[in-house]
């Protein structure tokens, strides 16, 4: 008898012993939304037939891109557009953005501008800034001062403290796809080749940037092409020309519907 209610007690015992089986619905419908992906988050793959884990970063990687870029060329940062008519002097010590769209995952080693108007003895810088809620959000990379004493192509490389290279596009280390370029100088004098588009087409960069002012975007002069922030307008209160705040966000800017702007140039030092 004591041996066959041992018997009888197995069953359960095994009942009790048993590994936790979840039976609530597992269907997609019924999981918990996720939040933002991030590179380093890992999904399910099928690969070669069996099943793998990939990473959001290298999913990112496989995005299909716009061009076929050489290390050898220089390019106009995209959706810039060659204004028609001359270029315009600028403000010193204003901080000039527009956005623009880095299509394949590269590293750079700087930008560039080109001078019409030179000024002796003056000097200009340009900075690359992540977007945040369609403005400029955290620096990037900013370069060391180019001279405005001669015209034509002026490439400054990143200052020291933004490393000697820069990474960008879909899956870049520094930046992504979506970025914002910016200007200062230190003298009213110097004109670059401009970023502008003269009425009535409106811009390639107009549709980027966009405004709270809707007569801005269908001006009969020269359509919005970037902003601007001065002094206490900009985060940490300063525009200074050699200071780059570590944060554009915050900010408050105004419509740039001139010719100051320049344009911006880029060449890849390598790809990616």
């Amino acid at each position: 008898m004591p041996c066959i209610r041992l018997l009888r007690a197995i069953p359960v015992l095994g009942v009790l012993l048993a590994p936790n089986i979840a039976l609530a619905d597992s269907t997609l419908a019924a999981m918990t939304a996720a939040s933002v992906p991030t590179g380093a988050e890992l999904l399910y793959c099928s690969q070669g037939g069996a099943d793998r884990k990939c990473t959001v970063a290298q999913l990112s990687a496989m995005a299909p891109v716009w061009g076929d870029f050489s290390t050898s060329f220089f390019y106009p940062v995209s959706p810039m557009e060659i204004a028609a008519a001359a270029g315009a002097v600028g403000t010193a010590n204003v901080i000039q953005c527009t956005p623009g769209v880095i299509t394949e995952k590269m590293t750079l080693a700087g930008l560039s501008a080109n001078i019409t108007t030179l000024s002796g003895g003056g000097n200009f810088q340009l900075a690359i800034y992540t977007s945040s809620s369609g403005r400029p959000g955290a620096l990037i990379a900013s370069t060391g001062s180019g001279s405005t004493a001669g015209t034509g192509f002026i490439s400054p490389t990143f200052a020291a403290g933004s490393g000697s290279s820069v990474q960008v596009g879909p899956g870049g280390a520094q930046g992504g796809t979506n970025l914002w370029f910016c200007a200062n100088r230190d003298n009213a004098v110097v004109v670059f080749t401009p970023n502008g588009v003269v009425s009535p087409g409106v811009g390639r960069s107009t549709a980027m940037v966009g405004s709270a002012t809707t007569a801005n975007l269908v001006s009969v002069a020269v359509n919005v092409v970037g902003i601007s922030c001065a002094g206490a307008n900009c985060n940490g209160g300063s525009s200074t020309f050699n200071t780059w705040p570590a944060s554009l966000v915050g900010s408050t800017w105004t419509d740039v519907k001139d010719r100051s702007m320049p344009i911006f140039f880029y060449t890849p030092s390598s790809i990616p």
